[in-house]
């Protein structure tokens, strides 16, 4: 980090989220300049964009590192954040909760177009919770809460192209079991089977391949169980789901922790 760039990991905060140094009778303060003392949009969407740039920055740091690390289960509550990636809610609700919406209001907001509103609001607490909920509403809004949605199969090494007669993705099952696991990865095995292995762990691997319509799990190291098959109902769409999941789940709990 440049040395001019400001490092929230070296600044205390109060309480309620503020920097200690910048003082509570600022809400929610970041080293900017008060918003107040702007007269003019294009000061305005300037310094605002500062401060937005930095949120920004600040919370594409948190969500990759998320990302890496697969802390976030598909599904779980989140925020989308303005370039797309998702952030916990956790983690993005440590933000003090004017600059959650100036944040929120920003990213669904026009710059110029908005900047009267967006100014009047800025330093409100209610008017920029207000700003920030009527943005949401909005059907281009770029920036709101939801569900996580996360593509952790798509970054294994290898996936298996599984011919699915139902048409349910596996990786949609394995994104669910790959999460919260960060060293878990997938190789090519024989006879068309994905090898889960896992970066930290070499003494254990499982090869998991189609079995029919479900799914067969070949445990692989010092005493290995035997195979095993995960086929209930597969015709079933939820259950389709559930068979990968469980089958993915069960290689790596076999990796990570020898448990079958």
């Amino acid at each position: 980090m440049a040395s001019n760039e400001f490092d929230p990991s070296e600044h205390p905060r109060n309480t309620d989220g503020t920097f200690k140094e910048t003082g509570k009778n600022q809400p929610g303060a970041l080293p900017m300049p008060d918003m107040n003392q702007v007269n003019i949009n294009e000061d305005f969407a300037k310094r605002g964009r500062e401060r937005m740039s930095f949120l920004d920055q600040t919370l594409i740091k948190k969500a990759q590192d998320e990302y890496d690390q697969r802390a976030l289960a598909p599904g779980e509550d989140c925020y989308r954040i303005d370039n797309g990636l998702y952030v916990s809610a956790k983690e993005f609700e440590q933000l003090p909760e004017i600059d959650r919406n100036r944040y929120i209001a920003w990213g669904n907001m026009d710059l110029y177009d908005d900047a009267d509103e967006l100014k009047e609001a800025w330093n409100d607490q209610d008017a920029i919770r207000d700003l920030a909920a009527n943005s949401v509403e909005d059907d281009d809004a770029n920036v709101y809460y939801t569900e996580a949605e996360v593509t952790y199969a798509d970054d294994l090494s290898y996936t298996p192209e599984f011919d699915d007669k139902i048409g349910y993705d596996f990786n949609d099952g394995a994104n669910e079991a790959l999460a919260h696991h960060p060293d878990i990865d997938m190789e090519e095995g024989p006879n068309g089977y994905g090898r889960i292995v896992s970066k930290t762990n070499k003494e254990r691997t499982a090869n998991l391949g189609r079995e029919g319509d479900g799914y067969r799990l070949i445990y692989q190291g010092p005493n290995a169980p035997e195979a095993k098959d995960f086929n209930d109902d597969p015709t079933a769409y939820r259950q389709a789901f559930a068979n990968a999941r469980d089958a993915m789940a069960a290689g790596i709990r076999w990796v990570e922790e020898g448990r079958a």
